[in-house]
């Protein structure tokens, strides 16, 4: 009886937690044409540069792995929260495809198979988190938290290094923004389950 009374407040707190973070990117989204209607080109990006190309690359990829491990958790739990962020995750890797084939790239991702990579480091890391038994609701909950924290150094990183190409510079803005949204919430779940809190250190190595 305990347990029927714990699973329903928890699926109602889910609820709760997944309308937020739809409001949260309803304004992103009515702004943020798919990538059917982007233009494929815009007279005035500059040339990228090796390492802006490298890192649009590696963003796109990024995001894959985010996904996988999102849909991976949702396989286990069936919180709702884990389907929207893979699927928020999907949205980011589109958008970014149109970027690599703008820039004449060629996506490296595009018919890999589920949990599959061309980094190594990335297929290391999707390696690692299936192979690390963090598949409980405690362990997805706190590997989230650093998954999130992690990325958005990473593209904070990238936008740094990212000279100009308003184009890019407006997707990574919204990736930062989603993954500073994400693990807000994911970090106010933690708090309202005692049962789940455990010592948690920001940008620590996935």
């Amino acid at each position: 009886m305990k347990t029927q009374k714990f699973n329903t407040t928890i699926n109602t707190l889910m609820s709760v937690l997944v309308a937020v973070i739809v409001l949260m990117g309803c304004s992103k989204d009515a702004d943020v044409p798919t990538p059917s209607s982007y233009p494929s080109s815009d007279g005035s990006s500059k040339k990228l540069s090796a390492t802006e190309l490298q890192d649009l690359n590696y963003m796109v990829e990024k995001e894959k792995l985010m996904r996988n491990v999102y849909e991976a958790l949702y396989d286990d739990h069936q919180l709702e929260i884990f389907n929207t962020y893979a699927g928020n995750k999907e949205r980011h890797m589109n958008l970014l495809a149109v970027r690599l084939h703008k820039y004449d790239m060629e996506n490296t991702i595009a018919n890999l198979p589920y949990g599959d990579f061309s980094n190594a480091s990335l297929q290391q890391t999707y390696n690692n988190f299936i192979a690390s038994g963090q598949r409980s609701l405690a362990g997805a909950i706190n590997y989230t938290k650093a998954m999130e924290e992690n990325h958005i150094v990473e593209v904070e990183q990238t936008i740094e290094a990212l000279d100009g190409n308003s184009d890019i510079l407006s997707i990574y803005n919204m990736i930062l923004s989603d993954s500073e949204n994400y693990l807000e919430v994911i970090l106010d779940f933690d708090k309202s389950l005692n049962h789940l809190k455990s010592p948690f250190n920001l940008v620590r190595e996935l």
